[in-house]
């Protein structure tokens, strides 16, 4: 699997990287109901997880098991999606980093500098 960033997520101009291992690199904007708009970004590593946390985090994206995720994306983007998918899920406070900023377009220029710059 190629290091690069892939977009995963063009609504919240999500991206994510394999850094090797079980180890996936992840950045997006959030808005939040009142309007602030955030940069999450962070790393998140499987190997920090139970396989109980990934399947319980990816049964609500409606899988049962690990199994039902490999039938539909295969088998070698399983932990890329289970990554992805734990990601969206963090609690602000587990981010690596987090900036509010002014507004979508904003976000979008952020995340694509630090695309780029990585």
């Amino acid at each position: 699997m190629e290091r690069e960033w892939i977009k995963t997520d063009p609504d919240c101009f999500q991206y994510q990287r394999w850094l090797g291992g079980r180890s996936y690199e992840a950045v997006q904007a959030t808005t939040l109901p009142n309007g602030v708009c955030l940069v999450c970004h962070t790393t998140i590593d499987l190997e920090d997880y139970t396989e109980k946390d990934i399947v319980d985090c990816i049964e609500t994206y409606g899988y049962d098991s690990l199994e039902v995720l490999e039938e539909e994306y295969g088998a070698e983007r399983v932990d890329a999606i289970a990554a992805e998918y734990l990601f969206e899920q963090l609690d602000f406070n587990d981010y690596d980093h987090l900036c509010e900023v002014l507004n979508e377009d904003e976000a979008e220029v952020i995340i694509l500098r630090i695309v780029a710059e990585n």
